[in-house]
């Protein structure tokens, strides 16, 4: 009855892990989503291509795609540039 005892709470333990888990990973992305629509209405290049992973891409529309963050932020700076 106690080895039962202790797996069950072995599995409580771990079934709130998860739970713990998912809940920070959700929270991770809704402030990355929100950083970067923060960034977008700023104008801030900079701060809005550091969102992106170094394999990240992002396409702007009739420009092309563009992979790594530095490309990214040499892309949003040149077309920021040109639209001005």
């Amino acid at each position: 009855h106690i080895i039962a005892d202790r797996f069950s709470i072995q599995f409580d333990i771990a079934a709130a892990q998860k739970q713990l888990d998912a809940a920070i990973a959700v929270d991770a992305v809704e402030n990355l989503n929100s950083s970067y629509g923060y960034y977008i209405d700023e104008s801030a290049w900079d701060n809005m291509s550091d969102t992106f992973a170094s394999t990240g891409s992002k396409e702007l529309t009739g420009a092309g795609v563009y992979v790594g963050t530095e490309r990214i932020r040499t892309a949003l700076s040149r077309d920021a540039a040109a639209a001005m």
